[in-house]
């Protein structure tokens, strides 16, 4: 009983640390698109 306890314990921490990994590689995916939209809007202030 305490084996599948610890089972389900060790899957569902693994579960919790691969969804903050996918959230934070998303958060990044987000920054980067950002800093290019900025970079692009720079420049087309630079041009006006």
């Amino acid at each position: 009983m305490r084996v599948i306890g610890l089972t389900l314990g060790v899957g569902v921490a693994l579960l919790i640390l691969s969804g903050c990994e996918t959230l934070r590689g998303a958060g990044r995916d987000l920054q980067s698109a950002g800093d290019r939209m900025h970079t692009i809007v720079n420049r087309v202030n630079f041009l006006w």
